[in-house]
Formats: C-alpha cells, structure tokens, sequence
C-alpha cells in the first residue's frame, strides 16, 4: 500500500498558452495505468499524435496500446517475443522481436534456445492486426525508426542498421555496419560491447544520428554512409554509454542521454558532433521524450525522471516516481501528459507539469471528464497535502477483511489529524459480473469503507462517496475475468473542507 501526498493540480489555463518554460514548473501524478504485464524491464514507450495512442513494448513479450482518451489500455498483442523498439507511420505500427542469439552462441543478448526469434512485426493502425512479420538480417534488433520512406532497424548484436520499405510487408533493401566494427565479425558479427542503441531520425537533413557504445555518429539515410562520428569519451555501464538522442532542429542542438550520473545529459553540435555543454543528470538515464509546446525534453531512467528547458539548456526539474526500472517514456505534446513506464510497477504512470513552486511526484485527484492533464476542462482538484489509502476486498464481497479494516483505521487517524480536510471515498469493482450489478457492488463496498471511518469519529458531512462499478480498473483485463486488485475502494484525505 502506497500513500502519496496529492499536489495541487491548477486548473487547464495554467497548463496551457505557454510558448517556453518563463517560469518555473513541478510535476504531478495523475494517473497509474497498470500494464497486462509482469513488473520488470520492459522497453520503448511511444506517443503516437496521428491517434492519441501509447505504444508500450512489455516485459519478455507483447505489446500494449493504451488510449490516452481513456487512460486504458485497448489493445494488446501477446505474440511479438522480446519487445525492443516500436516505431509508427500513418498507417502502421513496427516493432522489434529481439530474442538474441541462441544461448552458448555468444556473450551478448542470449535468446532461449534455437528457434528464437527476430523480427521487425507490423500492425494495422486501421484493424489492430498483426499483418506482417520479417525475420531480421541480424539479431537482436533494437531500435525502429521511421521516416524518408524507409524503417531502419537497428540490430544490437551485429552493430549495423537495416533498411527495409515500409507497409505491411517490408522488404529487406540495405544493411549498413555501423562504427566502430566488432572484434570478433569474422566470426557471427556479434557485439563485444553494448551495441547501438535507439536513433533519431532527421528526415529533413536526411541523416540518422546514432549512438553505439560510447560513441556518437551520423549516417546518410540514403545511403549508409557514415558522414562523421565522435567519442563521446562518457563513462561505461555494462559497456553502454551513450543512449537515445533527439535533435533540436531550430537551434541545432543535439541532445544525447547517457547511462550514468556522472556523464549526465550531453548537448552537441550536430555539424560537428563537438559537446556546447553537459547538463546535470539525476541518474543515468535510457530514453528521451520531447514537448515542443512547452519547451522541455525529458529523460527517463532508473527510478525517474529529468526535465530540461531546450530553450535556455537549463535542468528543471527531477522526478522520482519512487519505483524501481523507471525505464522509458514519452509525452503527448498536445496535452503535456508525461507517460513513464514504471517497471516493477507494471503500469504506466501519468504525470502533469504545474507552473510555479512545488513538490515533484505528489498526486492530483480526477473529479471529471477530460484529458489527463486538464486540456478543455479542469480534471482536477486541488487537493494539496492529501494522501491516499487503498482497500481490497474479496471477490463479491463488500464487507471489509482484517486488514482492510486495519488501513480504514489508519486513514480515519490520519484525517483526524488533519482537521477539516475533505475525505473522498471511491468503490470499484473487477469485470466479473454485468455493469449494472457491479456498479451496486462498489457503492456497497463505499458504503462500508465510509461506515468504519464515521464509527472511527469522523463526522459524515466531511465524506464525499462515488461508486464507479467496473468502469475504472486499476489492472486493464478482459470482460469476465476476477482481478483481486480492482476489487479496491480508494480513500482520499485531502487538505480543504469537504463540500
């Protein structure tokens, strides 16, 4: 059970109408969308603008497609092995299968078994079907991007880039080694050090900007060449250095994440790949997210993450989502959602920048409709100085076990301590059962949360219930199916009168 202090999420004028980070923002968390996944080390997160979907490469296989209309997830696809990179066109989405090379075959990424397989899979915007797959030239392919006609794959054991046609069955029409070759390519070409990693993608300036290692370099996309590269010189962990880069392409900028602290984030020059200044990192970090509206890049790593003014090149904020494998992530520019995957979470956490002052990672309260962080309608609160208690409950029942009693009790101690603070007390209910039978069952599982704390000396008039039935599952599953973590009530203390 986690208890998070709830921070005050302004109404959406704040959020909005803001050209550049002129003053300073904090971060709240609005949301946690649980992922059909094993928590653990998942990969790329992706924010597609053309649909509003999420595209999330999970833990050993599959990949999940959340509606950021909805905060749910809406599709997923259980048969695409070793998620890696997923990129997106208009009408496609691609993504890497990478399980390595057999095992015994070489000390990189080892799959399990003969038989593994990689492949670059694709999937029908229009349909959510898989339509294609295409067994990789090499193993272990990583990263995907897209752009100029073509999907470039990278492969992580035998350090080059694939080029092949996009659509629903892409074709094989370039491989492109990558610098600096691998000691031992006499033998299968497989990599004695970390390997590319995820690239950027300029089709304007028709170059790719790829990390491998250490280093820093810049293909044609046209062609493969490699026009210039550079030694970063960045510390090694677990032979990995440099990682995802985004080019910013009004000031030209290059920004480059890295894998340690000490390295931090790195701005280049992208002509000459020289460094223009090395920003401070809270930790090492693996992928980037970028939010032009506002002016900030961000990067996702260990358990946070990093926001940067790409504007002033200045560190704003950090962000400790307090879970372990805070891997990636990514930002819908158009409403400023940040959605970062919280791997020993298994879900997919929901964060919202808030001008001025405050503490970063509180939680705001939804109390409406709209997105998610308040683009068209105030969704939230302000609840600031407010925690949360989570109840479960056995499957049909509404009364409370031992220990939910025990953390009713505790929220009622803590209200008590807290004055007039509000008290918000939600029902829900896990897809077992009609809609309408479930909706009566989480109002009963409300009434009896709110039962214990009036009992525990907590006048009624401060407690305000809502019952939401099925219709907001902490763990997305199918109809039908008994989830004991949606079986929940949620109880919020907050530090304005109750209403």
């Amino acid at each position: 059970m986690r208890r998070g202090l709830i921070g005050a999420l302004v109404a959406s004028t704040a959020l909005l109408a803001v050209p550049a980070l002129a003053q300073e923002y904090h971060y709240v968390k609005v949301a946690d969308i649980y992922l059909p996944t094993k928590p653990g080390h998942g990969d790329i997160v992706t924010f597609d603008p053309t649909n509003g979907m999420v595209y999330v490469s999970l833990v050993d296989h599959g990949l999940a497609v959340v509606d950021t209309r909805t905060s749910k997830v809406v599709h997923t696809f259980e048969d695409i092995q070793a998620p890696n990179g997923n990129a997106f066109d208009d009408n496609y989405v691609y993504v890497a299968a990478a399980e390595g090379l057999p095992q015994g075959m070489s000390g990189a990424n080892a799959g399990s078994g003969f038989g593994t397989k990689n492949e670059l899979v694709v999937i029908d915007k229009h349909t959510w079907q898989i339509v294609g797959r295409v067994d990789t030239k090499g193993t272990s392919p990583d990263g995907v991007s897209v752009g100029d006609g073509h999907v470039y794959v990278v492969s992580d054991d035998n350090n080059w880039i694939e080029e092949y046609s996009q659509g629903a069955h892409p074709q094989l029409q370039g491989v492109w080694p990558l610098y600096p070759r691998n000691i031992n390519s006499w033998w299968l070409d497989t990599s004695d050090a970390c390997g590319p990693d995820v690239n950027y993608l300029s089709a304007d300036r028709h170059e790719i900007f790829q990390t491998v290692t250490s280093h820093m370099e810049v293909v044609d996309s046209n062609t493969g060449a490699i026009k210039r590269h550079v030694d970063t010189g960045v510390p090694l962990v677990a032979h990995c250095g440099t990682k995802q880069p985004w080019l910013d392409e009004a000031h030209n900028r290059l920004w480059v994440a890295t894998s340690t602290k000490g390295a931090g984030m790195l701005v280049l020059d992208p002509n000459t790949l020289q460094t223009i200044k090395k920003l401070p990192a809270s930790q090492g970090k693996d992928a980037v997210g970028v939010d032009p509206g506002l002016g900030i890049i961000y990067s996702f790593g260990g358990s946070g993450f990093d926001a940067y003014n790409f504007n002033t090149l200045q560190h704003v904020a950090f962000v400790d989502t307090h879970v372990g494998v805070t891997h990636t992530g990514d930002v819908d520019a158009r409403t400023h959602a940040v959605y970062v995957y919280e791997g020993k979470r298994a879900a997919l956490g929901v964060y919202c920048p808030v001008r001025g002052s405050g503490s970063n990672g509180d939680w705001a309260v939804p109390v409406g409709a709209g997105a998610p962080c308040g683009v068209g309608a105030a969704a939230y609160t302000a609840a600031a100085g407010a925690s949360a208690f989570t109840v479960y409950f056995e499957f049909d029942k509404s009364d409370l076990t031992a220990d939910g009693r025990k953390i009713v009790d505790q929220a009622a101690a803590y209200a008590k301590r807290n004055g007039m603070a509000k008290i918000q007390i939600s029902g829900y209910t896990d897809l077992a059962g009609t809609a309408q039978y479930n909706l009566g069952l989480s109002k009963r599982r409300a009434d009896s949360v709110r039962a214990v704390v009036v009992a525990d000396g907590i006048p009624a008039n401060r407690i305000v219930e809502h019952a939401y039935g099925e219709s907001a599952p902490a763990v997305p599953t199918p109809d039908g199916v008994r989830e004991p973590r949606n079986r929940r009530a949620v109880i919020i203390i907050g530090s304005g009168p109750a209403t």
